[in-house]
């Protein structure tokens, strides 16, 4: 990675090849020791390929399903969760997560590998980790992400859309639905919460939090656009993202652009994503795909202004379409 940043990627694709013979030669140690290494270089590749290429032949999902893979077939898997490695399994399982609202809203779940369907690196119940060691670089707070893999269980093809959840979905969306509420607050603006002005890490943390409500409530609570409760998460996401002023992050980006109805909202939105395209320049942009989607989405809303349509079937429609899996990481 360093040598794509300094030398480019024609530089950098010897160390590339280089890691993967590595990896091909380490790959059947499945002690806990050689199990981190082969994870970490399996996502290195992963993170390579989101870096260099234009996605057209899916090899970071590729890659990312490698590592699923890895871990299902070590018994010292669970040993990851401890101490410093729990880190790793945490970045691992929010890529995983996020990979998840990819493929059910591009693809139909018979087209994918079985070992790729949900996440591996979910922290199991019994493991004991050290919050302390987790730097405050990282953004997605537990909660959302755990509120986003439960939604994605659900496939969203076309002959699935009316699958219920279960009980045990529903409680534990409830629980998490909650919590996120407990921490952003159901009235009035997240600065006002907050009571002191937020560093760039905690602006995303709030962003996360909002765009995962705002996927629970349109998803699976059928929220319609104009209920103040989802007009407000749209109203803060925006100013969020407008205070940021651009958004390296893919995912919440697109769920609260997509739910941009009035001009003005879109066109800081606009804005937002032209900015986070510069800012993108020296690595593998995704950005306009991401946008195309989104603008996609906004004719399909204003083609049906008098009778909203079905979201997940508006987010399949679109999504499905795009000419490989979309990467919101």
């Amino acid at each position: 990675m360093a040598s794509l940043q300094l030398q480019g990627s024609s530089k950098s694709t010897a160390h590339q090849s280089r890691l993967i013979s590595m990896l091909r030669e380490n790959i059947l140690r499945t002690d806990k020791e050689n199990l981190l290494q082969n994870l970490i270089a399996t996502m290195i590749l992963y993170q390579y390929e989101v870096w260099t290429t234009d996605n057209r032949e899916n090899i970071w999902a590729s890659h990312l399903c490698g590592a699923k893979k890895i871990m299902h077939a070590s018994a010292a898997t669970l040993e990851l969760f401890q101490h410093e490695s729990s880190i790793i399994m945490d970045w691992i399982y929010y890529h995983e997560v996020i990979s998840e609202f990819s493929l059910r809203h591009w693809a139909k779940a018979s087209t994918t590998d079985s070992f790729c369907k949900g996440p591996m690196a979910a922290r199991p119940k019994t493991a004991i980790t050290d919050d302390s060691v987790i730097p405050s670089g990282i953004t997605c707070p537990m909660d959302a992400l755990e509120l986003i893999q439960i939604i994605c269980k659900r496939s969203s093809a076309y002959d699935d859309f009316d699958v219920p959840y279960d009980n045990r979905d529903m409680e534990q969306m409830r629980r998490l639905k909650h919590s996120i509420y407990e921490t952003v607050g159901e009235s009035g603006t997240f600065h006002e919460i907050s009571r002191e002005p937020l560093r760039r890490e905690e602006m995303l943390t709030y962003l996360y939090r909002c765009a995962a409500l705002i996927y629970l409530n349109r998803a699976v609570l059928r929220m319609p656009s104009t209920a103040f409760q989802h007009r407000r998460l749209v109203r803060e996401g925006i100013l969020l993202l407008k205070n940021l002023g651009f958004c390296e992050t893919a995912w919440p980006l697109f769920l609260i652009a997509c739910e941009a109805g009035e001009d003005d909202q879109r066109l800081q939105i606009s804005e937002i994503l032209s900015e986070t395209t510069r800012q993108s320049r020296h690595r593998s942009n995704h950005i306009p795909l991401i946008q195309s989607m989104v603008e996609a989405i906004w004719n399909q809303n204003d083609l049906n202004l008098d009778s909203e349509i079905d979201y997940v079937r508006t987010l399949y429609t679109v999504v499905s379409t795009a000419p490989s899996l979309p990467l919101f990481a």
